[in-house]
C-alpha cells in the first residue's frame, strides 16, 4: 500500500539489494458479493494458447503466464478487457526506437448489477430462519440461487448463489473451495444448477387478489 510504499523509500539506503517496483493487482472491495457474477482470473494454459484467436500475431497474442478470465463476466468480457501489448524496434547502435508501437488498454465494461442489492440478497441466505418440527427456530447458512430481473428493460439487477467465496483470497483458498464437495462454493446455482423454482404462481395471484382487495384477513 501507499503508506508502507512511502517508508520503504524513506529507508532505501538502510534496505540493500530492495528495488521498489510499481505493479497493479485487482482489489475487490465487496468481498464475497457478486463473485460468481464477476468471475476470475487464471494463468494461460497450453490448450488456451492453441485456441488463441489472435494466434500469429506478437501484440494480442496469449503468452504463457498471461492471465485470462475465467467463468462469470472476466471471461464472458475477456476480448473488451483484454489490451494489447506495445513494442519498440531498435537498430542496432541507435539509441532512439526506429519504429514504435504504443500499448492499448482494454476498454470498460458496465453491469446493470445493483450491488446494494446483492449484497442484501447474499446476506439474507447466510441467516434463513427454519422452523423445526418442535417449534424451535433457528438461523443459518443455506444453500439457493435468487435472481432479480428488471421487468420494463429485462437488466439484470441481481444474481446471486449461495455459499458464495472471496475474490480478494481467491488463490490462498483455491485448494479449500475445490475440496468442498457438499458446498460447492464455486457452483454458480444461479446459472450452472438444476433445480424447481418455487410456485412463482402465487405471488402473481397474491398481487392480484391484493389489487382486487380479495386476499384474506385471519383473526
Amino acid at each position: 500500500d501507499n503508506p508502507t510504499y512511502i517508508q520503504l523509500k524513506k529507508n532505501a539506503e538502510r534496505l540493500p539489494g530492495l528495488v521498489l517496483r510499481d505493479s497493479t493487482h485487482r482489489r475487490y472491495p465487496y468481498g464475497r458479493a457478486a463473485s460468481h457474477v464477476l468471475g476470475y482470473l487464471t494463468r494461460v494454459q497450453r490448450e488456451d494458447l492453441e485456441r488463441d484467436p489472435s494466434r500469429g500475431d506478437p501484440l494480442s497474442q496469449y503468452q504463457y503466464n498471461d492471465l485470462m478470465g475465467r467463468q462469470g463476466l472476466e471471461a464472458l468480457l475477456e476480448p473488451v478487457l483484454r489490451g494489447r501489448r506495445g513494442q519498440d524496434i531498435r537498430v542496432i547502435g541507435s539509441q532512439a526506437a526506429d519504429q514504435r508501437t504504443d500499448p492499448q488498454r482494454g476498454r470498460d465494461a458496465r453491469t446493470t448489477i445493483d450491488i446494494e442489492m446483492q449484497v442484501e440478497i447474499e446476506r439474507l441466505f447466510g441467516a434463513v430462519r427454519i422452523k423445526y418440527d418442535d417449534g424451535t427456530i433457528a438461523a443459518g447458512p443455506a444453500h439457493g440461487a435468487a435472481v432479480v430481473i428488471d421487468v420494463a428493460g429485462g437488466e439484470v439487477l441481481a444474481l446471486a448463489s449461495a455459499p458464495s467465496f472471496d475474490l480478494n483470497r481467491f488463490d490462498q483458498d483455491y485448494a479449500t473451495l475445490v475440496g468442498a464437495d457438499l458446498n460447492q462454493p464455486l457452483l454458480n446455482r444461479a446459472t450452472q444448477w438444476t433445480a424447481e423454482p418455487g410456485s412463482t404462481v402465487k405471488q402473481i395471484v397474491g398481487i392480484a387478489g391484493d389489487a382486487a382487495g380479495w386476499l384474506p384477513v385471519s383473526a
